[in-house]
């Protein structure tokens, strides 16, 4: 079998456990995917994907009927389980520090000035709540990117057949997400989206 032939029968498989025409899915960046374009993506053969990472559950719902209102074709829905954990305050803040050097040069606010323009609890979306208001939309499926979902969230998505995707950057972050039962995984180069916060591996 050459790697062609192996290549497009992993794309039939993806293709058969989603429930698409096509091996296709858009990028979970909210800025650039509304519903529209998950949609559009959706009503192409592909999987579109819903951006709710930094969404409230309430943000999450309205999000979901409006891309059921534009198509009845399967979609997903894209959270970070890690986002409890990560991105806290303090830890932007020293980034925000480090990189002082850059707001002068391009004339920017300081990350005080940024900080203070931004409510608090922009930086911590409920977790919890978020996937719960994405199980409620009855995705085809889940999509966990910086982090994975453990146990319990995955029992869930079993007990509804929702399947349960994972994003990985390394080797280690795959075969986590595959013990972890992902039925499928989207392998990421370290390249993508800038910095890319490895799971598994801190530095």
């Amino acid at each position: 079998m050459s790697y062609f032939d192996e290549a497009c029968g992993r794309a039939r498989g993806l293709c058969a456990l989603l429930g698409t025409a096509r091996p296709m899915l858009n990028a979970p960046m909210r800025e650039a995917a509304g519903p529209e374009l998950v949609a559009a993506v959706s009503e192409a053969g592909g999987l579109g994907v819903i951006p709710a990472a930094d969404m409230t559950p309430e943000e999450i719902t309205a999000f979901g009927e409006a891309v059921r209102k534009l198509t009845e074709k399967p979609f997903a829905v894209n959270l970070r389980p890690e986002q409890t954990v990560a991105h806290k305050p303090e830890d932007l803040a020293a980034v925000g520090e480090a990189l002082e050097f850059v707001y002068d040069d391009l004339g920017l606010p300081h990350w005080e000035a940024l900080a203070a323009a931004r409510p608090a609890d922009a930086f911590y979306p409920d977790y919890f709540a978020q996937f719960d208001a994405a199980l409620a939309l009855r995705p085809a499926a889940m999509i966990s990117s910086f982090g994975g979902f453990r146990e319990p969230e995955a029992e869930r998505l079993e007990a509804l057949g929702i399947r349960h995707v994972g994003t990985a950057t390394t080797l280690k972050e795959a075969k986590v997400l595959r013990a972890a039962g992902a039925e499928a995984i989207i392998v990421q180069g370290a390249e993508a989206a800038g910095p890319r916060a490895s799971f598994e591996d801190a530095d």
